[in-house]
């Protein structure tokens, strides 16, 4: 007696979606699209863990950007960068600034000085995250800071000149 098995093909994982089609998965608790190696994304999996390690973490960040900024020299007051926060609209997309970024990451070997701190809306300032202005791909945001922000100009120059002097 033989028995002819029928061959089902597996459903395959689908790791891009239609509109972008460019390989990341869907997070299954909030429907995200990312690359993060498990199913679920950063932050999902971020969320589940227990509130004292999320505390933790946090701290342990907090004490981090504080070493660097003492390390860098001069710190910037609060009353500075609220005057910073509002002396204007978000330099690079012109949206309500409620937050200050710095032109030059503190990671990154930037002043904690008023020099090196401008306007920007949140959205802006984790976009930008600890990248320099060139290696930033929100380009019309680089462009609309460049017209509005003598700041932004000076650090572009700043740019240009370290790596024309690298060749």
């Amino acid at each position: 007696m033989t028995s002819t098995a029928t061959l089902t093909a597996r459903p395959t994982e689908s790791t891009s979606t239609p509109e972008t089609g460019n390989g990341g998965k869907t997070c299954p608790s909030c429907g995200r699209e990312h690359f993060a190696w498990s199913a679920t994304c950063d932050t999902c999996r971020y969320r589940a863990l227990p509130a004292d390690v999320r505390r933790a973490r946090e701290r342990q960040k907090w004490q981090h950007r504080q070493a660097r900024i003492k390390s860098g020299g001069s710190r910037v007051s609060r009353a500075a960068r609220r005057a910073i926060r509002a002396s204007g609209l978000c330099v690079y997309c012109g949206a309500l600034a409620d937050e200050t970024d710095h032109l030059w990451p503190l990671s990154r070997g930037g002043p904690d000085s008023p020099e090196n701190l401008v306007p920007c809306c949140g959205r802006c300032n984790r976009s930008k995250g600890q990248k320099l202005l060139n290696e930033w791909t929100e380009w019309d945001r680089v462009a609309r800071g460049l017209f509005f922000s003598e700041r932004v100009q000076q650090e572009i120059s700043r740019l240009i000149s370290e790596e024309s002097a690298t060749f």
